[in-house]
């Protein structure tokens, strides 16, 4: 099995700090985070997002609430390992599509 390698993910402030939150808690919900950051769910919804659509973060809905995960492998704030070949590929495609 090949060795994991790393890629850097670029965070601002606001995803730093729900990356930070993460590490020190778990379970939490996306309102429970909202509370401890005080701040508006459009933008806590922005930040989850994007954080979500780099790699770092998953969001779990139940009917009545939903989790928010940092997903195994989070090195460091801004460090993650690549999850798989495949979506290495896939990711560079669209980057590709939008240069």
């Amino acid at each position: 099995m090949r060795a994991a390698r790393e890629m850097t993910v670029r965070l601002n402030t606001i995803e730093a700090r729900i990356v930070e939150i993460l590490r020190r808690r778990y379970p939490i919900t996306v309102e429970e985070l909202r509370e401890e950051m005080s701040i508006r769910r459009d933008t806590l919804r922005l930040a989850l997002k994007s954080l979500e659509s780099k790699g770092v973060l998953a969001l779990e809905p139940l009917p009545d609430k939903t989790y928010v995960r940092l997903l195994t492998g989070v090195v460091e704030s801004g460090t993650v390992p690549q999850q798989a070949e495949g979506w290495t590929r896939d990711q560079d495609d669209i980057d590709m599509a939008y240069r």
